[in-house]
């Protein structure tokens, strides 16, 4: 099955999903990948400040493999914040 991923909510709950099929507790999958249970915990209820290297880490450990698509040619994006043409030549903010 397939998932739309908009945010890391989504994710999260994929790595819920996938770990209680693994019958794994968050603290059994948290010392599987040297995180602590309350990481976990985030990641599954979609804290958007967690590290993007260990979430992903817990997906592969998980079975969860994560693909992504460019948009259509063409597509037209809702913002310049979206664009990454516009944002390269911006230039760095301050």
């Amino acid at each position: 099955m397939n998932t739309h991923i908009r945010t890391i909510r989504d994710i999260g709950l994929l790595v819920r999903e996938a770990r209680r099929n693994a019958n794994l507790t968050q603290a059994e999958l948290a010392k599987m990948v040297g995180a602590g249970a309350r990481w976990i915990h985030e990641l599954e209820h979609g804290q958007p400040t967690v590290e993007a290297g260990r979430m992903l880490l817990v997906m592969n450990m998980l079975g969860i493999a994560l693909y992504a698509s460019p948009p259509a040619h063409g597509a037209h994006m809702p913002n310049d914040e979206h664009d990454i043409d516009a944002i390269v030549s911006r230039g760095p903010r301050p």
